[in-house]
């Protein structure tokens, strides 16, 4: 009896949870057709959106062999100053050896 009031807690956290993810998924849902109906391009997936100033040589590098056929996007803020470590991890040597040995093809926006 008196665990019963945390379990129904826990419970109530994780189905908020679920329907907030449920909630996000039907936004982003929404927001391709809104592209799609005004022929705008994007990529199918996006990378590194909540990683805030993370996206750094060693997330790149395990990010390239997990990456789903199809197109996909990087999302950082490479600078040469706040974020040097975005910029330096986009043109690292390790992460361009990386990108030929998976076989990923960069492309830009315009070729989607």
């Amino acid at each position: 009896m008196h665990r019963w009031p945390q379990v129904r807690a826990r419970h109530r956290a994780h189905y908020s949870e679920v329907g907030r993810l449920g909630a996000l998924a039907a936004e982003r849902s929404e927001r391709r057709r809104t592209l799609r109906r005004k022929n705008i391009r994007h990529t199918k997936r996006v990378f590194g959106l909540l990683q805030n100033a993370l996206v750094d040589e060693q997330y790149i590098l395990k990010l390239l062999p997990l990456l789903p056929a199809g197109d996909s996007e990087l999302y950082s803020h490479p600078s040469l100053d706040e974020f040097k470590h975005e910029f330096d991890a986009l043109v690292s040597a390790r992460v361009k050896s990386a990108v030929r040995d998976h076989g990923i093809q960069l492309i830009r926006y315009q070729d989607l």
